[in-house]
């Protein structure tokens, strides 16, 4: 089986309007660093956070860029499954269903610090990724 390299994204390069999005394809997210790993997204949200990076709004500009975004995909809120773990992962296996916050969801894969991933306790049917996707962001 051939390993995925290029994954699709909605992906940003200017700050404005919900028309300075695009759907393209970017590079699959790797473990680079061994405290993280890798998950395949099965849903992401949109929240209060993406639109204000999205709008430029002045202070989320300190963290994502001044002139233009630093990081071109927008999300925060994920649900998936982990597909890798860096060598210093002890929490998480292969296969894995998790829920958390990390910048970059709004991409077919993400590679969260393996401190924010947290572990679903329930069976996870499609229903319950939808569900979990509401927990992180919007709890704050």
């Amino acid at each position: 089986m051939m390993e995925v390299l290029q994954v699709r994204a909605a992906i940003y390069s200017n700050f404005g309007p919900p028309e300075v999005m695009s759907i393209k394809d970017i590079e699959k997210p790797s473990i680079k660093e061994q405290d993280r790993v890798l998950v395949r997204v099965h849903s992401a949200s949109v929240n209060t956070m993406d639109y204000l990076y999205r709008k430029g709004y002045l202070l989320t500009r300190f963290d994502n860029g001044l002139t233009k975004p630093k990081n071109p995909v927008l999300g925060i809120d994920v649900a998936g499954t982990i597909e890798a773990v860096g060598e210093n992962v002890r929490k998480f296996k292969v296969g894995d269903h998790v829920f958390g916050s990390c910048f970059g969801s709004h991409s077919e894969y993400v590679s969260p610090r393996v401190s924010i991933a947290k572990r679903n306790s329930h069976s996870c049917g499609v229903l319950s990724h939808y569900l979990r996707i509401m927990w992180p962001m919007n709890a704050y």
